[in-house]
């Protein structure tokens, strides 16, 4: 089995390839199978790694207190998930607020993100920024 290791930006460039070199051609069914088997792959490799950092982010910050790893893994997996339904694309507010929020809350050396203070960065700014242009 082969493990694809990308990041979602590649993922998104990708599965945008594979969709417009298919759309050419309407009879393509084996194409959409594919491209299916494709997305789903790079899906569950992002998933996968995206579980992975999570658990390795509690651990750092927890490493003795399973107790606590664990309450980490749950809140760290709620932000994510409430983060990833985020419209980025809804304005160049949202876009540059969510790059801003990741950027400061993704340690620079790990690469991992803390995904309950990104989240909360990014409600807190989105709303400042509604409060001043309502």
């Amino acid at each position: 089995m082969i493990t694809l290791r990308v990041t979602i930006n590649q993922a998104i460039v990708i599965l945008l390839i594979l969709f417009l070199s298919t759309s050419v051609n309407a009879q393509e069914s084996k194409s959409d199978a594919v491209i299916r088997g494709a997305t789903n792959a790079i899906m569950t490799d992002y998933e996968n790694t995206a579980a992975n950092d999570i658990h390795r982010f509690c651990a750092a910050e927890w490493s003795e207190d399973f107790v606590m790893q664990k309450h980490c893994v749950e809140q760290q997996t709620q932000a994510r998930d409430k983060a990833q339904k985020v419209d980025v694309m809804a304005s160049s507010v949202a876009m540059k607020t969510w790059a801003n929020c990741t950027s400061e809350w993704t340690d620079k050396n790990s690469k991992l993100t803390d995904w309950v203070m990104m989240y909360h960065c990014y409600e807190e700014q989105i709303s400042a920024y509604r409060s001043l242009n309502s």
